[in-house]
């Protein structure tokens, strides 16, 4: 029988988890950080996460459908939030141009998803075609390629920083790419070992422990912004916490709550920064006229008040502009 197409739970709590990460990071953006260990984690594998995520979901289909689909889940988005950015940027700063600023709440993350899955589409397909390897190791070839081209972009980051926007895609590619292999791999094993919630949410811990003790070692890591002082610690750390997230959302494996959030994850990139700049400068006015707040407390009210915002934009978006939810199906095996 015909495996049903429905969504996973477990990977809208994957995604939850990541964008709850993304709003906490930002929300401390710019105060002094009180938790500078936790924020080292955070930044070693928040945003290759979304990348892992995305190629464990790429599957082959007539690239016809494939570029229809991007062009509605990304490419719309993407001119939507630049244009917004841009004019945004004009009004601010009368009429000069910021170019990080442009790039800034989502955008660079979404212009780097469109690259590497449009590239990586296309480059999977010419293998195909062309036979120019047995279709048995076409995936093991476009995984080789992507390590080299993420290898060499992380060198560019660590040697010189501040790379080009592109360069972000390039590093992201090697993510995408083991996402992909890591779910193949993952349904040959299935096949043979059976895992219950358990061990997942076992193993899920460990890989983030580990995760969170390696990322002690990295001074500074911006994917947004090309720059990586341990490209090998980052490297390790966006593995393991890629897969502990994922293990220890198949052990939640299902919450209304956090799939919720999850399914909405590209409005919530989208539309965090802005929200939490506005509750910034209110925290910010209350802690200097009213209430004396320490930095720590100012970012828990900063987040929850974010987080509880974006629930009325979900449903706004949803019902308004509901191109931006995207929402593909994930196959279920």
């Amino acid at each position: 029988m015909k495996a049903e197409k429905q969504r996973l739970d477990y990977l809208d709590i994957a995604k939850c988890i990541g964008i709850i990460l993304v709003i906490w990071r930002h929300s401390i953006n710019n105060s002094m950080d009180q938790l500078p260990f936790l924020t080292s984690m955070i930044k070693s594998f928040f945003m290759p996460l979304f990348f892992f995520l995305s190629g464990y979901l790429y599957k082959l289909k007539p690239t016809k459908d494939y570029l229809y689909s991007k062009a509605k889940t990304l490419l719309v988005p993407l001119i939507l939030v630049y244009l917004y950015n841009f004019y945004t940027n004009l009004l601010m700063s009368g009429l000069q141009i910021n170019y990080n600023y442009v790039r800034s709440g989502g955008y660079w993350f979404i212009e780097s998803l469109l690259y590497v899955s449009i590239l990586y589409h296309f480059f999977n397909v010419f293998l195909i075609k062309t036979k120019f390897v047995k279709n048995e190791i076409v995936d093991y070839v476009m995984f080789g390629c992507s390590i080299v081209i993420s290898a060499v972009a992380l060198l560019y980051c660590y040697l010189y920083g501040g790379a080009p926007s592109i360069n972000s895609a390039a590093v992201a590619c090697g993510f995408f790419s083991f996402g992909h292999i890591y779910r193949k791999t993952e349904l040959k094993i299935k096949e043979k070992v059976s895992i219950n919630r358990l061990m997942y949410l076992i193993i899920g811990i460990v890989l983030l422990v580990a995760t969170f003790f390696i990322s002690q070692e990295i001074e500074d890591i911006s994917m947004a912004f090309n720059k990586c002082t341990n490209p090998i610690a980052f490297v390790i750390c966006a593995i393991l916490g890629s897969i502990g997230t994922l293990y220890i959302s198949k052990a939640i494996n299902h919450s209304k709550i956090l799939c919720f959030f999850g399914k909405n994850t590209l409005v919530m990139l989208l539309t965090n920064m802005g929200i939490i700049n506005i509750f910034r400068r209110f925290v910010e006015y209350f802690s200097e006229n009213v209430y004396n707040l320490n930095e720590l407390l100012k970012v828990v009210i900063i987040f929850a008040a974010t987080l509880l915002t974006e629930v009325l934009v979900i449903l706004f978006f949803n019902k308004v502009f509901p191109i931006f939810t995207g929402k593909p199906k994930y196959e279920n095996k």
